[in-house]
């Protein structure tokens, strides 16, 4: 123990001693560093964070398919949801869900609230309990009863955290419904929903098999993998569509983890980012490994004479791994914080506010245990590899022969094969990394340039949503006429030159479907 703090001690001295190669150094490798860690904080919130639900890998979302019309994924119908919960024999239970948004009215200024509507067992399929209160029973689905679970989110900033809210009542969409509980702060179940209300499959709409509206979940039996769940998944939608023919002939399911679903099309390109710095890694250590060859080439003499006095091979390589440990321990240090630095910014490769995306939410990207144990272990990986190769090489310098002209010739003309070799490397690495940096560049040009369908520039939007109590269905005169109203306002307004209204506006997560029929 004491050689080794004498080595530390001795490395930190010629760390200074080399003040400029030292801090080249550092930089280089708090690059490296914060670039590979920050990547990490980004994948780790992604596509590793443990969800907050039980056996999480046996949760499976279960769409509707039809490759033979080039669907690819929809929801289902409620008679395709019925037939599956009692018919099939991969899942414990299935449950259904559609996604409700509706206007929160009665505190503070009227708010769009995005809500879900469950089935009863869906909290019990996500083995998950209200932190304050309760969730709601089967028997208040059966009887649509108005009662709503709220999310801890919307609990402390619009209610403000008031521990009386169970019992009382909130106007949802004019509608009073009693609040029966609060969701723990870790659900988010699906992303960006607020508050839940129950939903019932009533068997005046189990037979319906033309509407798909419901988003389906199930828990795998225990023993059963996706793949054996998708086959007898199909077989029973294959059964079902034999039976159905006019609304489900050539349907099939497709049996989705839901990490997979959350992870969304982002997984791909983040593993392709991580391979990217990872590489950006090696050429730093094939970069210092060079740099510390060099530096040691000129202190031939120094260790023929610590040689010849009687210094071991392992103890030459623990004064080289002494170094670079002190190097890589001065640049992970450094990356950390410049990684602190750039989450900030990695937050915007994910668009929150454009929903029709399939790339999931994130607003934060901490620095967590796991994401520090990660620089830890690369920042240590990093200082053996670039301090191997001098330690390896100059190691090799012999005992009798420490002192003699002609061994330090061979060392030298070894060293500048191997600086040649780590020469080679960097330039082979930094090729391929230039390649790829642009095929990403050339990729990113073409999405940026790709037509919307529409000019964004200088368009505002504004979004409605009227209540149905006061602007039902059956009486669209009344929507039409407060459309026409607030465009005839607007269009008085300075500065605007064009009003127009729309069901749903671009990019907004909102979407709907029209039928139609063309006559030959």
């Amino acid at each position: 123990m004491s050689g080794l703090v004498q080595d530390f001690r001795y490395g930190a001295r010629q760390l200074r001693k080399h003040g400029i190669l030292t801090a080249v150094a550092v930089l280089t490798l708090a690059l490296a560093i914060g670039a590979n860690t920050a990547i990490f904080s980004v994948v780790r919130a992604v596509l590793l964070a443990p969800l907050p639900y039980a056996d999480a890998d046996r949760l499976m979302m279960i769409w509707g398919r039809n490759l033979s019309r080039g669907d690819r994924e929809f929801p289902v119908s409620a008679g395709d949801y019925t037939d599956w919960k009692q018919k099939n024999d991969a899942f414990e239970d299935v449950a259904a869900s559609f996604d409700n948004e509706v206007t929160l009215t009665g505190a503070g200024d009227p708010k769009l609230v995005i809500g879900y509507d469950f089935t009863s067992n869906y909290f019990n399929i996500l083995h998950v309990a209200a932190s304050l209160g309760r969730v709601f029973s089967e028997e208040e689905a059966q009887s649509s009863a108005n009662v709503t679970v709220l999310s801890d989110k919307l609990w402390r900033t619009t209610f403000h955290s008031d521990p009386h809210i169970l019992g009382k009542a909130v106007m949802l969409d004019a509608k009073s419904f009693t609040v029966i509980g609060v969701m723990p702060p870790e659900f988010n179940w699906p992303p960006q929903t607020e508050l839940w209300m129950p939903l019932y499959i009533s068997p005046a709409i189990s037979g319906d098999y033309q509407h798909h509206y419901l988003r389906v979940l199930g828990r795998l039996k225990p023993g059963v993998s996706v793949e054996e769940a998708q086959a007898r998944m199909n077989a029973l939608e294959h059964q079902i569509a034999s039976q159905q023919t006019q609304t489900d002939a050539g349907n099939e399911t497709w049996v989705e983890p839901l990490r997979h679903h959350l992870s969304g099309d982002i997984r791909t390109p983040l593993m392709m980012l991580l391979g990217a710095v990872a590489v950006v890694l090696l050429i730093a250590c094939v970069n210092i490994a060079g740099l510390m060859l060099a530096r040691v080439a000129s202190r031939r003499t120094e260790l023929a004479v610590r040689v010849a006095i009687g210094a071991s091979r392992n103890r030459l390589f623990q004064q080289y791994l002494a170094e670079g440990i002190l190097l890589g321990g001065a640049g992970g240090a450094l990356g950390i914080a410049l990684a602190l630095w750039c989450t900030r910014f990695l937050v915007a490769i994910f668009p929150n506010n454009v929903a029709n995306v399939s790339i999931p939410r994130v607003e934060a990207l901490p620095i967590d245990a796991p994401v520090l144990a990660f620089a830890f272990c690369i920042t240590v990986s990093t200082a053996l590899l670039f301090s191997a190769v001098p330690a390896l090489h100059y190691g090799r310098v012999a005992d009798t022969d420490a002192l003699k002209e002609s061994a330090r010739t061979a060392s030298s003309s070894h060293s500048v094969r191997v600086r040649r070799a780590l020469v080679t490397a960097e330039v082979a690495l930094s090729l391929l990394l230039l390649t790829a940096a642009g095929l990403i560049v050339k990729s990113f040009r073409h999405a940026y340039r790709e037509d919307l369908g529409f000019r964004p520039e200088r368009i505002l939007g504004l979004e409605v949503f009227l209540p149905p109590n006061r602007y039902p269905d059956t009486q669209p005169q009344k929507r039409s006429a407060f459309i026409d109203g607030v465009s005839d306002s607007l269009r008085k307004l300075p500065g605007v030159q064009a009003v127009a209204a729309t069901n749903f506006l671009p990019l907004t997560g909102f979407w709907g479907t029209t039928d139609f029929t063309i006559v030959v």
